[in-house]
């Protein structure tokens, strides 16, 4: 049995209450009720307020990131999305404290290593391994990873899964749910029940590493062998429900990415968007958690993406009302973007809305890709978005708060506000809506990464003609 002081902890209250000491009074928002008292003296308030605003987001990283689970996913979201409570001078600072979130977590000792391999393997560590270093290379939201060996020679990752993880994570989802009266409150028209399900689901399936593994090799299988996008291989004899084995990858973080020259950022964002969107066609599949310790870029300029548990599915049917409803908001048709809008569950009231402004609304989030010209992805274009989103004044949020979030969109949803985040703070620059256009319409590729991947899919037969 694991020493108490080694334990995670599981239950409810004591996890709510952690979550909320994080997240409220001791923390973002209790800076931001003090900015709002110290602008009177704003020589003497300023360094205080940054100070201040320090502390908070690093009570913030030591208080997820000791919970791990679903709390901690949401200090690494944290770290890249915009969060409207903190006061927008002082984001910049949140994110760069929370993104400590994103590559590392205090580690578990290597004795609880050792006794997850043995109760999974069913063999000691090192029959399996020949070599394993007791220090973790990396440490996250429901595991971390230590570099190995195999007897054949391989150099490999092994992810293990924290001890108790299971029942933190559970209670983090029931967390969710108990927000479901408030969540009805600000959208009457949201399917909670629905909505909260489908999270649990998707959640706690990324408990099991056998189907994470499974994801992993149907991505590692499609793009292997392609020119910029790289997905490790998994070793399939040594993977178990808590433990994934795969080839080790080096490569370079995204703060290095982020220091970068702008080309080389500008190809970065190319790169993601290619993968997480373009995945849909190519594996019929896509990674949903966009958060930037889940890729590596490798010396010869590709990306190495290297975490797949949060994966969703999409059928031809679904993909094919995506589709529809992409080609309406690029022809600008109002009517017909409300009726795609409708038939994919977003919108319960159709008859009653004004096309034109759901048209505006649209434009508003995801125009990004929708406007035929080179766009800079910039942190105040997507401030501005979620701004629309969360004033009770504007008209976006008036409609959007009776109409539906579907559960069969969420991870969507989290994938794509994922990916204009990482862009936004990228400032990655492209013409997106012709990168967007070749699985809208099928048009050839206008870039030379396009040119690349076309040659590759085209070769592998895995591009899919969009039209038919």
């Amino acid at each position: 049995m694991a020493r108490e002081r080694d334990r995670m902890p599981t239950s409810f209250t004591r996890r709510a209450a952690k979550v909320t000491s994080a997240t409220t009074t001791q923390g973002a928002r209790h800076a931001a009720t003090l900015a709002a008292n110290l602008l009177r003296d704003e020589d003497a308030g300023a360094e205080v307020l940054e100070r201040r605003h320090r502390e908070a987001a690093q009570r913030m990283v030591a208080v997820l990131g000791s919970m791990k689970g679903g709390a901690m996913k949401v200090g690494q979201l944290a770290s890249f999305l915009h969060v409207e409570f903190i006061p927008p001078e002082y984001r910049e600072l949140y994110q760069h404290e929370l993104a400590a979130l994103r590559d590392a977590a205090p580690p578990m000792p290597w004795r609880l290593v050792e006794r997850v391999l043995r109760d999974e393997l069913g063999e000691p560590p090192e029959r399996a391994f020949a070599e394993l270093d007791p220090e973790a290379a990396a440490a996250a939201s429901i595991g971390q990873v230590h570099r190995g060996r195999l007897h054949d020679g391989r150099e490999v990752a092994v992810k293990l899964q924290y001890p108790e993880i299971a029942d933190a994570l559970e209670t983090d989802v029931r967390t969710v749910a108990v927000l479901s009266p408030i969540a009805r409150a600000i959208a009457p028209g949201v399917d909670v029940r629905a909505v909260v399900a489908e999270l649990r689901e998707r959640i706690l399936e990324e408990l099991d590493y056998e189907l994470e593994a499974q994801h992993q090799r149907a991505f590692a299988r499609a793009y292997r062998g392609h020119p910029f996008i790289h997905v490790p291989d998994v070793v399939t004899d040594v993977c178990r429900r808590r433990v994934l084995v795969s080839e080790w990858v080096d490569g370079a973080p995204f703060a290095d990415v982020l220091a970068s020259p702008r080309d080389e950022r500008d190809r970065f964002g190319e790169i993601l968007v290619r993968f997480f969107y373009g995945s849909i066609d190519v594996v019929g599949r896509f990674n949903a958690d966009a958060h930037p310790g889940n890729y590596l870029r490798r010396p010869d300029g590709g990306v190495s993406f290297l975490d797949f548990g949060a994966v969703k599915t999409v059928d031809r049917e679904r993909r094919q009302l995506m589709l529809a409803g992409a080609r309406a908001v690029a022809a600008r048709d109002a009517p017909a973007v409300v009726a795609a809008l409708e038939r994919l569950g977003w919108l319960r009231h159709a008859e009653t809305l004004d096309p034109e402004m759901i048209l505006r609304h649209v434009l508003l989030t995801s125009g990004w890709s929708f406007e035929d010209r080179e766009l800079t992805i910039t942190p105040e274009r997507v401030a501005l978005a979620a701004a629309a989103l969360s004033n009770p004044r504007s008209e976006v949020f008036r409609v959007w708060r009776r109409e539906n979030l579907p559960a069969e969109e969420l991870m969507f949803s989290r994938m794509d506000a994922g990916v204009v985040s990482v862009l936004a703070q990228l400032g990655a620059t492209a013409n997106w809506h012709r990168i967007a256009r070749e699985w809208i319409f099928g048009d050839p590729p206008s870039t030379e990464l396009g040119r690349a991947e076309w040659e590759f899919l085209t070769g592998r037969r895995l591009w899919r003609d969009p039209r038919g």
